[in-house]
């Protein structure tokens, strides 16, 4: 049986009990009538009806294993789920759910146990999985999880300043998973537009790289604990962060927000600030929007576009193996070509994907999943490694990002939460 038929039968059988559901806002739900199947177009069920608090609604019910799923399947853009009062998921994405006339549509996780109990676990361990039956279904769950992502940007950009919107989210990817919350906490104290002012202010004197530098390494609270690095490049860096700070009353990140302990050295967080002023005085005074636009919407080839942004995110320019930070044992390239591929597909080409959207630029979207296609694999998270293994699945058959992508998104949605009950890979 198909996942979701499963889920609407388990769900019909827990629905006789007359459950109470709740809402994230703490609001409770009480379904009086389950309504009827439809065994037609549109919602899973028909003329329901629910108590939301002590309001009581009548219209239809959609059943999905992913809240995102409701995007996918394009019901934010058809008529037939105008009148949908409740959205029934296992896994709630955190996106807002909208009908065809920009309502929000309630939507509700289902409890684990509902699809977790009495179930097998790890069924798919006893045979060997061939992924060659299985590769599309991976990449395009791949492409249904970048999807996602751009429609949360979506909603972002179309309620904030887009280019800060880009700039939090690229400096949240440069934090890594340690350093994620302290980056974006910097994003936030130096926005994008304050940063290229305090640029122009004090460009006649100093290079855009060490104002950038200054800064950055300012708010994030570690200019402070370089005292005993390069004395005399520390004392210009300080003299323009002093300045800034006072024009602009900026904030300084709390220095307990970074990590330093449990990574590699050169992923520590302030090589990751030098790293990333390195790229923000190669763009300026452009935005990031400007230049990705101008590159990923050319007529230029795929792989050149990807060499492009390659070299934008990993070549420095300045002083970089013998900067004054950090003593003459800089790298060679800014950052390595895992996390440069992390960035394109879960931060870049969603974000773009959303903005041309919203645009309705219908050409520049096919060179964005053009390029979607080309991302390269890249480092296979640990976690990932042990699924594929245990399902008997190489490593060198991931032929994509787009698949890498699929396969974490598969591995969250079922088996990081047990539910095997509505495993896919049975009916591929």
């Amino acid at each position: 049986m198909i996942p979701e038929r499963e889920l609407c039968s388990l769900w019909e059988e827990y629905s006789k009990s007359f459950p109470i559901l709740s809402l994230k806002d703490g609001r409770r739900i009480c379904i009086v009538s389950l309504g009827l199947k439809n065994k037609g177009k549109g919602p899973d069920y028909k003329s329901a009806i629910i108590m939301v608090g002590n309001k009581m609604l009548k219209g239809d019910i959609e059943i999905h294993i992913n809240s995102g799923d409701w995007y996918l399947h394009r019901h934010d853009m058809n008529p037939n789920y105008e009148h949908v009062i409740l959205h029934l998921v296992v896994n709630d994405e955190g996106i807002p759910i909208k009908n065809r006339k920009n309502k929000n549509v309630l939507t509700v996780q289902l409890p684990r146990e509902l699809i977790t109990e009495n179930q097998q676990i790890g069924k798919c361990r006893e045979k060997v999985i061939d992924y060659s039956k299985i590769k599309n279904y991976m990449k395009n769950l791949g492409l249904g999880r970048v999807k996602k992502k751009s429609i949360k940007f979506t909603e972002a950009i179309n309620n904030r300043v887009p280019n800060q919107v880009l700039y939090e989210y690229i400096l949240e990817a440069f934090g890594y998973s340690q350093n994620r919350e302290g980056f974006y906490l910097l994003a936030k104290i130096v926005p994008i537009n304050i940063l290229y002012s305090n640029i122009a202010y004090f460009k006649n004197k100093y290079r855009e790289i060490v104002i950038i530098e200054s800064l950055l390494l300012g708010a994030s609270g570690m200019l402070s604990k370089c005292t005993e690095i390069n004395h005399e490049y520390t004392i210009v860096l300080r003299k323009i962060w002093n300045s800034a700070r006072r024009n602009f009353n900026l904030k300084v990140v709390d220095f307990n927000n970074w990590d330093f302990t449990s990574i590699r050295p050169y992923n520590s967080p302030f090589i990751r600030i030098l790293a990333l002023s390195q790229i923000i005085s190669k763009i300026y005074p452009k935005s990031f929007i400007d230049v990705l636009v101008a590159n990923f919407c050319s007529k230029r080839e795929v792989d050149e576009k990807i060499e492009w942004f390659f070299n934008l995110f990993q070549n420095p320019v300045y002083f970089w193996r013998n900067h004054p930070l950090l003593g003459g044992m800089g790298l060679r390239k800014l950052m390595g070509k895992s996390r440069v591929n992390d960035i394109l597909i879960n931060v870049i080409l969603p974000y773009l994907l959303a903005l041309v959207n919203i645009n309705d630029k219908i050409d520049c979207r096919n060179n964005i999943f053009q390029l979607m296609e080309n991302v390269k694999v890249g480092e296979i998270p640990n976690k990932i490694l042990k699924m594929i293994k245990s399902l008997n699945i190489k490593k060198n058959d991931i032929s994509s990002n787009l698949e890498l992508q699929g396969l974490i998104d598969f591995n969250f949605l079922y088996c990081d939460k047990d539910l095997c009950r509505l495993c896919p890979l049975e009916d591929l």
